[in-house]
């Protein structure tokens, strides 16, 4: 398979590229940053292309079989520009189907979030739950979902939404600005403070997901027939809850192995209700990717390990 991952050098692309490399597909690995050299692990047939999704230009990109869409905004950027966010992540999504309508492409595999359902999760959230988003990144996204069901079968042959949850792990290279994702946050803190502060309580409920499984996942709904893609929405996650203290203390302990230090107690602010009520609950739930064969099975603990190494060696300890 020849496949197009539009943001390849990003958090999620980098990985997910890397991925699909390694399981002998050819890859075509977009990036809007022309000064980006060509990594290492981008062997074989396949190659860095650039694209800016504002006048994306495929006309000398030859065939491709499937096309895997990351290139967004964050939620940071999103926030700081709705309607930045609405340009790039929904009506670059459009431009780029546009632009594929002479490639004969299979699939087009989109990458959204899991808050297009509303802030913040609790319950239980399968993909027959209504939509309420009201963050300019959840909503500039879901407004995208609707675009890759309204082109399918004209540009591309079938659409696949991805509704991913909290994503985690180490990057493809410690350049990628997304140190202030949650878990990413904790492990650089400990690297480069020797402490961990939580800036709540940590009793909120999430549902995280190693980068190996969403590159797995990815693998997975590309490969799978047409007859069990139902209607093409998945939720991807781990399927069980976390609260953001339980992760803080994981990372906490193996931070201490990887170390070889003990590090102080983690710091949180007092709780705002007295006694403590507790979270709400979480399901989100992922019985519809699970029945169709796809389960996730990665070592948490090498993911956060292996970030906590890339911490600190970009992030020594005791720089502010």
């Amino acid at each position: 398979m020849r496949i197009l991952v539009t943001g390849g050098l990003g958090y999620l692309g980098g990985r997910i590229s890397q991925f699909l490399v390694s399981q002998g597909h050819d890859v075509v690995v977009t990036t809007r940053q022309k000064e980006l050299p060509r990594p290492e692990w981008l062997n074989g047939n396949s190659c860095l292309y650039y694209l800016d999704l504002e006048s994306p230009d495929l006309s000398d990109l030859g065939q491709v079989d499937y096309v895997v869409h990351l290139a967004a905004l964050n939620e940071v950027e999103c926030a700081k520009s709705p309607e930045r966010a609405i340009q790039i992540n929904t009506i670059g999504t459009m431009r780029l189907i546009h632009a594929l309508k002479s490639l004969n492409v299979q699939r087009f595999l989109y990458f959204s979030t899991a808050h297009v359902y509303r802030v913040p999760l609790e319950g239980l959230i399968d993909e027959t739950n209504l939509a309420r988003p009201v963050h300019p990144y959840a909503y500039s996204h879901r407004a995208a979902e609707d675009l890759v069901f309204a082109f399918q079968g004209h540009y591309f042959d079938r659409g696949i939404v991805v509704r991913l949850s909290n994503g985690f792990g180490f990057p493809e290279r410690p350049e990628v600005n997304r140190w202030t994702l949650l878990v990413n946050d904790i492990c650089r803190q400990a690297a480069q403070s020797g402490q961990i502060r939580l800036v709540s309580d940590g009793l909120q409920l999430r549902d995280f997901i190693a980068l190996e499984d969403v590159a797995g996942a990815t693998v997975h709904l590309l490969g799978l027939p047409d007859s069990r893609l139902d209607n093409g929405i998945f939720n991807v996650g781990s399927g069980r809850s976390m609260s953001v203290f339980e992760m803080a203390s994981l990372v906490h302990d193996l931070a201490c192995e990887v170390y070889g230090y003990q590090l102080p107690p983690i710091v949180r602010p007092p709780f705002s209700h007295s006694p403590p009520s507790g979270p709400q609950e979480l399901t989100y739930s992922v019985k519809k990717l699970e029945m169709t064969g796809y389960s996730c099975r990665s070592d948490w603990r090498h993911e956060i390990q292996e970030t906590l190494r890339l911490c600190r060696q970009n992030f020594p300890l005791g720089l502010p």
